[in-house]
């Protein structure tokens, strides 16, 4: 299991929490308006990044273990197949 944590900056409680199925093994991506994030589990998931709800998750072939990269309208990451 794992997490994705949001703390508030100026006083560092936490803000949102989204429990992960797997691990989460490397560094998130944040954009202006979700902060997208990998996990062993094999899932590519998108949340809100003012309240952390989901927005969109699918599954890859294997755990994934390098952050997710955005370039125009395309994500992309690597799995470990």
């Amino acid at each position: 299991r794992g997490a994705v944590v949001a703390l508030d900056r100026k006083t560092g409680k936490e803000a949102w929490r989204v429990d992960t199925a797997g691990g989460v093994l490397s560094s998130v991506c944040a954009l202006p308006d979700r902060v997208l994030f990998c996990s062993a589990d094999g899932k590519l998931s998108a949340v809100n990044l003012a309240d952390g709800k989901p927005i969109w998750s699918v599954s890859l072939a294997a755990g994934v273990m390098a952050p997710p990269t955005v370039a125009g309208s395309r994500v992309y990451t690597v799995d470990v197949t």
